[in-house]
């Protein structure tokens, strides 16, 4: 049949590419199977004529010591190296293979020697120190390795058919490269993705997990199998089995053991047997002490491949958790990160939010978007939740019913390579034993949960309210007053100067630093999260540990009454503290900060130090050990000497006596040490012509007990005519301390 000329001109450009394509496709074969005259003349100066890195299938290697070969591969996950080396495979590090490769890639020579002047004998290449043997699609090259020449900067190699050459020492030694560098170090056959079924035994007991038809990242996709002491079917603690797998990834060889040594000193501690979806089974003995390798054990793969190594012994430790450590006691499986969307159902009442691109979007109980920040923490409160397991069937009683649904997205894609999405149910309700339970639908079980764990699920938008509290700003507050475990401290601001009106005492006067801050906290405090409309027992709201209240100026609010701002802070959470406004009913989360802020004692810091340019003669005194420093001009000198450095030390000492802040009022405790103290300093002070008549001229600091304050070590301190017990750092003390004897 013949194209008519018109169908012909149609189909020209189509059937040109056609045919240059198949041009392409014939040239490529041809040169995969040749040097190329282009590649030549580019790697002139090279070893190796051509290199293609994808194309290197084999590598024999003979050592002085040694042979192994290299091989490659294809894998699921695709080519791979493998070591071979007196018919055991091994596999091998891709990172250090790759590095020899490319040491042959890129290896040149400084000078081709001529035919008619190569010595063979001379020059090693009849014997050569050692050999390699590089198969690359359907090139080959062999080439040995001889003797360095006279001059020691070089070593004599050959390219079998290609020629002998000179190349620089340092490339032939770095051609040098040991089996043991490059085996690899991955002891545990399989990544946590690949696994069906894990088998733990020894100490710990039998504990037996199977994937679950479920998704979900890594633990949360496990189940215990039929017959697992009354657990068949329920769920695996997610985390629990994530420190298992995490424990398999710090598997990585230390040091590799002669088998028949490893069998001598191996005591197994626990056996794991693994099983993939696809492949042999993989079993490790783990336990023994390494030998000559303080804190490494012994570890052995009997398979699919054995391997004998040493390991960090640290790695033993979750997988000797027993039984019931692994139990799920959570009402869900999901992560935060991993769920998409969220249901909560209770009679009329409902709940829906979705997850988009920069936050979530409300579906009811409001159409509306909602801040990233605010999904995660309702999120992160359902997800907390935690219940207990029962024994035995706990029936729900008759009544509503609250119903939950979470999709989530995680864990290993499926045949389509896309990853499943989960859908996990629970039911909550009133047992009837009065108790509260849920039903976890994805696996059949019930837990018991309190109240505070059930708020969680309450179909109810005030998780997702804005977290702001109130709208003051530091400016109208005018003082605060905190009340905390029978202790009320007040202090006010009065144009910019602050007065403490509470505890009173000789020498008390406000910190401005604590107060300036606690006033800022105040009026940008924000709630962590929004809990409940009304407080509960649990709550510990009936009778708050602390009342924080803001007086606000003149002006700032309609009546008297506005004029005061309180939070009464109840039970602590891992968060946080329940708080309430006082005359609201809605309890939300209080941030830890500023519970740790309102709670300092706002008493000055400032007339504590002395310091050394104002002192004229300074004593130091603990028991019958004393030392005096005594001005001289502009010195202060250690009284019977002690050297320029010993003086130096003292003096910066008691300069760096600044406390952290003061943490009681009034007579010190026992737990002060203060009476009698550890340690006396003394200081008569400087006079100086402009000084009041009444101006102070001795100085008196005790210093007491050790004690860790807000996370550093600090002593206890007092200073004669201030009713207060403050904390200074450790450094200072401990330089007096020594320099007394202690």
């Amino acid at each position: 049949m013949s194209l008519s000329p018109a169908l012909l001109k149609r189909h020209f450009v189509n059937l040109l590419l056609t045919a240059l394509a198949l041009v392409a496709v014939v040239i490529t074969l041809v040169d995969s199977g040749s040097v190329t005259t282009s590649e030549a003349e580019r790697r002139k100066q090279n070893l190796f004529p051509a290199w293609r890195h994808d194309d290197v299938s084999h590598v024999a290697v003979e050592l002085p010591e040694e042979r192994y070969e290299l091989d490659r591969k294809a894998g699921q996950n695709g080519r791979t190296w493998d070591l071979i080396q007196d018919g055991i495979t091994y596999a091998a590090d891709e990172q250090v293979v790759d590095r020899l490769l490319g040491t042959f890639e890129y290896a040149t020579f400084s000078r081709e020697v001529p035919a008619a002047s190569v010595d063979r004998a001379a020059m090693g290449l009849d014997s050569p120190s050692s050999r390699f043997a590089i198969t690359m699609g359907s090139l080959s090259f062999k080439l040995a390795v001889g003797k360095p020449n006279a001059a020691g900067d070089g070593v004599y190699v050959e390219i079998v058919d290609r020629g002998v050459y000179l190349v620089a020492a340092s490339l032939a030694r770095s051609l040098v490269v040991p089996s043991k560098e490059l085996r690899g170090r991955e002891f545990v056959p399989y990544l946590s993705t690949d696994l069906k079924e894990i088998t733990l035994e020894g100490e710990g007991g039998t504990r037996k997990f199977e994937r679950a038809p479920w998704g979900g990242g890594r633990g949360s996709g496990f189940r215990f199998p039929a017959g697992a002491e009354g657990r068949g079917g329920r769920r695996v603690d997610a985390t629990r089995l994530d420190q298992v797998f995490v424990s398999f990834g710090r598997m990585q060889a230390q040091t590799f053991l002669d088998p028949e040594r490893a069998k001598a000193a191996s005591k197994p501690r626990v056996t794991v047997t693994l099983v993939p979806q696809e492949g042999p089974r993989g079993v490790l003995l783990l336990g023994g002490e390494c030998p000559e390798k303080k804190g490494l054990i012994v570890a052995i793969r009997t398979e699919p491949t054995p391997l004998s190594v040493c390991l960090p012994e640290g790695v033993l430790a979750p997988l000797e958790r027993p039984l019931e450590a692994f139990d799920d006691t959570g009402l869900l499986g999901a992560t935060t990160d991993e769920i998409s969307e969220l249901k909560i159902e209770q009679g009329d009442k409902t709940l829906e939010i979705v997850r988009t691109g920069s936050g979530f979007s409300m579906r009811r109980p409001d159409v509306r978007d909602v801040d990233l920040e605010l999904g995660n923490g309702l999120l992160d409160a359902i997800t907390g939740a935690q219940g207990t397991l029962t024994k035995e069937d706990v029936p729900f009683a008759e009544g509503p019913r609250t119903k939950v649904r979470v999709v989530s997205v995680g864990g290993m894609p499926g045949p389509d390579g896309n990853v499943p999405e989960r859908v996990e149910e629970l039911e909550i309700g009133a047992a009837e034993s009065g108790e509260l339970v849920a039903l976890r639908k994805e696996d059949g079980v019930k837990l018991v949960i309190g109240a505070v764990a059930a708020q969680a699920f309450r179909p109810d938008d005030l998780a997702l309210r804005d977290t702001a509290l109130f709208t003051v700003s530091p400016e109208i507050i005018q003082g605060m007053s905190i009340e905390q475990g029978g202790r009320t401290q007040r202090f006010e601001r009065e144009a910019g100067a602050f007065t403490l009106l509470e505890p009173k005492g000789k020498g008390l006067a406000a910190d401005t630093t604590f107060a300036a801050e606690a006033i800022t906290a105040f009026a940008k405090l924000r709630a962590e999260r929004w809990v409940a409309r009304a407080p509960q027992p649990a709550f510990g709201l009936g009778e708050p540990r602390i009342r924080v209240t803001a007086h606000l100026a003149e002006g700032a609010a309609k009546d008297e009454a506005g004029r005061t701002v309180t939070i009464r802070v109840g039970a602590r959470t891992d968060d946080g503290s329940y708080a309430q406004i006082e005359g609201k009913d809605d309890v939300f989360v209080m941030p830890r900060r500023f519970e740790s802020i309102v709670s300092k004692l706002f008493v000055s810091r400032q007339e504590f130090p002395i310091p050394p340019e104002l002192i004229e003669e300074v004593t130091m005194q603990r028991g019958d050990k004393k030392l005096t420093l005594k001005r001289d001009g502009k010195q202060l000198r250690l009284v019977g000497g002690g050297g320029s450095s010993r003086e130096s030390e003292l003096v910066d000492a008691i300069a760096g006596l600044s406390p952290q802040a003061a943490v009681a009022t009034g007579s010190p405790t026992a737990e002060h040490a203060l009476e009698p103290p550890a340690v006396t300093i003394v200081a008569t002070l400087r006079k100086f012509p402009d000084d009041p008549p009444d101006a102070e001229s001795r100085v008196t600091i005790t210093l007491g007990a050790p004690d860790v304050w807000d996370g550093m070590p600090v002593y206890f301190a007092r200073r004669e005519g201030i009713d207060a017990v403050y904390v200074v750092p450790k450094e200072p003390v401990r330089v007096i301390l020594t320099a007394l004897g202690q």
